[in-house]
């Protein structure tokens, strides 16, 4: 994620100083993590572990299904997006973060 961050502010250099951006919209992790907080907010009971699980196999699921469409129309601009977006939940697993956190 940290790369994508670097990456990120490296693009916006050239544009005005003061502006607003959202890393959300340029990392498919930071996306689905922002969408469970909203979702998950207001319930005390909330299984953060397994509502994060669950959104990341949705999400996978649909990459790989916008990846085989691509490749049916040939599409390679587009193909290599969805790549950039798998690779970004690629070695994530909501464990890493569960299992390392203190009560």
């Amino acid at each position: 994620m940290a790369n994508d961050i670097k990456e990120l502010l490296q693009s916006l250099r050239d544009q005005p100083s003061s502006q607003r951006i959202s890393f959300a919209r340029n990392n498919e992790l930071a996306e689905i993590i922002r969408k469970l907080v909203i979702e998950e907010a207001g319930n005390p009971n909330a299984d953060w572990q397994s509502s994060l699980e669950e959104q990341l196999e949705l999400r996978i699921n649909l990459l790989l299904d916008l990846y085989r469409y691509a490749r049916s129309l040939g599409d390679e601009d587009w193909m290599n997006d969805v790549e950039k977006r798998l690779t970004q939940l690629s070695g994530f697993t909501s464990k890493s973060v569960f299992t390392n956190t203190k009560n």
